[in-house]
């Protein structure tokens, strides 16, 4: 029998099927090995960021993040945008890895790891925690990039893998408050400043503005006077200083508006601004730097010893006009007679006009440059055209351009000239005396060869000049960060006036008013004591004045203090009312009237705060104080005046602060609602703090350094009533630091 023929279709069907069946179980072991490494990574992610987590939660609330705050602290003021401050050599950046791998397996209910290694469940759970950097931000703001790295549980230091990499999962952006202290250091006191206020402030009269130091002896004894410590400042935009009493300032003037010098003496210091400053007069000398964040204006010429620097335009007026060193404009520079001893550095043009002008430095232009019959005896770098016209026009030094550079009128580049685009002269007697090199070097005078006036060689081509560095920004003038009422400047938690009247006794013994002859009438912690002698007494039942003992004023007073309430107070006539025994507060509610012939001393010993509520202080007679000093031994003051009144930006005589006596007033004044207008005839020694100053007549300021020691209204506003308190904020940690956002993701 014959056999059938076989087409080998069974065995090709067969071998289809098993291919298939081959590509579904290769196809499913990826998918499998696929899913276990997406398991493995969401494992790992999840405790990398439990790690991140952890570090964050411990860097808020334990030791280890206040050691690393503080070394951050540390390295903040000098660090640019950008830097990496922490973590450096030698700093450690992680947690504790024995502290965590205890914590983890109390967590996990484990005993002890055998050597082997153990659970990997354990291992994730080891995961290590810490910062991967800390990076500067603007101002005092820093990111804090949080990770997690598993690097516990047989962890090789040579290994690189991947699985071995942190991942940094975890940012917190913070904004670091270096003034709020914490523990034992204390925020600078009240008085750091001669003259400060709030709303500005007008020396337009008056007499020498300086510093001494009272522990060092009287003033004016062996040297102890025109220190160089009395800052005059404003705190708020749009608040002016203004300087004319055509006398000596020795310190530095900052100003949160504008600084306008007229008929001023001599600024030994630096002035400092974040809007325009002016300088009106000629004669005005200002022996330190100029620093605007506007324009600077030397209207009839001046005098600058140090270097200008602005945010915007820069112009100087007059021939006897001086700048001792170089100007750094980041808007234009305009210079119409008189010298500029440096460099010119400006973001936009810069124009030398008028015969006399002169730049003993050189010029960095990012806009155009012209030379107006001028001489820059430095190099010329312009991003624009650069024009030498005039006579006495001269560059004496070389001169480059992205544009071109044209001597249309007689004027001469001692150097050699480059420019991108063409080198022009426009006279006959135009004259380069290095190299001329552009793709086209020209004159437009006629019959005239231009290689006659280029001294060097002519290079047609062109010279791919490098543009001109940009003018840095003016900082801006630190102001306080919180109302004018506190009395610190270096803290958001400070107390503040409203805190003392509040800790101040509210029962009043009524007004009382003093005149007649000259009876002495005596304050004292036991009450007001009056002479037997009644035939001239103003004051028939003095056993009504109540004095309250020794009151505690947290946080603004360092002691108790010995407080008597009053409706209103006024001496007259020719009486003298004396404090005596201790230190004694007269809390008025209403207005305070010193005037007549009277005399109002504090006995050697003794200090007396005037705290004002709801009225207007006026001293228009003497008030002395027996002790030589203004300040006690802890450099508080031994006078001092306190005024909750608001008199709407009153001034002159109608300020609700006036010191208009003849003596010397000795102390200080701390008026955030009033104006206070100083014209004592016998000046002012100690500082002054108000809404607005206004300093008149021949009074001199005399800012006793011994202030700066003064802990009055440091204390946060102590723990009773009174005080301000902790301001709630739950972000704020108590060294300053203040979490202001948070982000999961990769910080790059």
């Amino acid at each position: 029998m014959k056999a059938s023929k076989q087409s080998g279709f069974v065995l090709v069907v067969g071998m289809l099927l098993l291919t298939v069946a081959s590509g579904a179980v290769i196809s499913g072991m990826s998918v499998n090995k696929y899913q276990e490494r997406q398991a493995g990574n969401y494992v790992r992610t999840n405790n990398y960021e439990a790690g991140a987590d952890e570090a964050f939660r411990r860097f808020e609330r334990e030791s280890w993040g206040e050691e690393v705050k503080a070394v951050v602290e540390k390295r903040l003021g000098g660090s640019e945008k950008g830097t990496i401050i922490f973590p450096r050599e030698d700093d450690e950046n992680w947690l504790p890895s024995g502290e965590r791998e205890k914590r983890a397996r109390e967590r996990n209910g484990e005993e002890e790891q055998d050597e082997d290694g153990g659970d990997e469940d354990i291992k994730y759970a080891f995961t290590r925690a810490g910062i991967k950097e800390v990076v500067k931000l603007e101002g005092d703001r820093v990111k804090v990039v949080f990770w997690g790295e598993k690097r516990l549980s047989g962890y090789d230091e040579n290994d690189a893998s991947e699985n071995n990499n942190g991942r940094d999962v975890l940012q917190a952006v913070y904004s670091i408050n270096n003034d709020e202290q914490s523990g034992d250091e204390q925020p600078d006191g009240a008085y750091q400043n001669v003259l400060l206020g709030c709303e500005g402030v007008d020396a337009s009269g008056g007499g020498v503005i300086d510093s001494y130091d009272s522990r060092d002896g009287k003033y004016g004894e062996g040297g102890n006077a025109n220190k160089s410590n009395a800052t005059i400042k404003s705190n708020s935009q749009e608040s002016d200083i203004v300087l004319g009493t055509g006398k000596p300032v020795y310190g530095d003037v900052e100003s949160a508006g504008r600084i306008i010098v007229g008929n001023s003496g001599t600024i030994h210091g630096d002035l400092k601004a974040n809007d325009d400053i002016v300088i009106n007069n000629g004669g005005a000398d200002i022996q330190g730097d100029i620093s605007s964040r506007g324009s600077v204006e030397m209207l009839n010429g001046g005098s600058v010893s140090g270097s200008i620097l602005a945010n915007r335009d820069v112009t100087i007026n007059g021939g006897g006009a001086k700048v001792g060193g170089g100007i750094s404009s980041r808007g234009a520079v305009t210079l119409k007679g008189g010298a500029v001893v440096g460099n010119i550095l400006a973001n936009r043009d810069v124009a030398i006009e008028g015969g006399g002008a002169e730049v003993g430095g050189g010029i960095n232009s990012q806009g155009a440059v012209t030379l107006e019959g001028s001489t820059v005896l430095g190099s010329i770098l312009s991003k624009l055209d650069v024009t030498i016209n005039g006579g006495g026009a001269q560059a004496a030094g070389d001169v480059s351009s992205q544009m071109s550079v044209r001597l249309p009128d007689s004027g001469t580049i001692s150097g050699n000239v480059v420019a991108n685009t063409e080198i022009v002269t426009g006279s006959w007697s135009s004259r380069i005396g290095g190299n001329a090199t552009a793709p086209k070097v020209h004159t437009t005078v006629n019959k005239r060869d231009v290689a006659n006036q280029v001294g060097g060689t002519i290079n047609l081509v062109s010279p791919d000049v490098a543009e001109a560095p940009e003018a840095p920004e003016a900082s801006k003038v630190e102001v306080e960060q919180q109302s004018c009422e506190a009395f610190t400047s270096t803290t958001t938690k400070g107390a503040t006036i409203s805190d003392l009247i509040d800790a101040l006794p509210d029962a009043s013994s009524g007004s009382l008013s003093i005149g007649g002859g000259s009876q002495t009438y005596t304050l004292t912690p036991n009450g007001l004591q009056v002479s037997s002698d009644r035939n001239n007494n103003s004051v028939p039942n003095p056993e009504r004045y109540k004095v309250s003992r020794d009151v505690p004023v947290d946080g603004i007073f360092p002691e108790p203090t010995n407080v008597l309430v009053l409706d209103s107070f006024s001496l007259g006539g020719s009486a003298n009312f004396v404090v005596d025994g201790g230190d004694m507060t007269l809390y008025v509610k209403g207005d305070v009237d010193i005037g007549g012939g009277a005399t109002f001393s504090v006995a050697e010993g003794s200090s007396l705060k005037i705290v004002t509520e709801e009225g207007r202080f006026n001293l228009g007679s003497n008030l002395n104080v027996a002790s030589d000093s203004v300040t006690d031994d802890e450099g508080n003051p031994i006078l001092s005046l306190y005024s909750a009144y608001d008199d709407e930006g009153a001034s002159g005589w109608n300020a609700g602060v006036n010191i208009t006596g003849a003596s010397a007033f000795k102390g200080t004044i701390f008026a955030p609602y009033s104006t206070v207008n100083v014209a004592a005839g016998g000046g002012l020694y100690g500082a002054v703090k108000g809404r607005r100053v206004e300093v008149s007549g021949g009074a001199g300021i005399h800012y006793d350094e011994a202030l700066m020691e003064s802990t009055v209204g440091t204390g946060g506003g102590g723990d009773g009533d009174g005080g301000s308190g902790d301001n709630g904020d739950d972000n704020s940690s108590a060294s300053g630091w203040s979490l202001e956002g948070l982000s999961y993701g990769n910080a790059d």
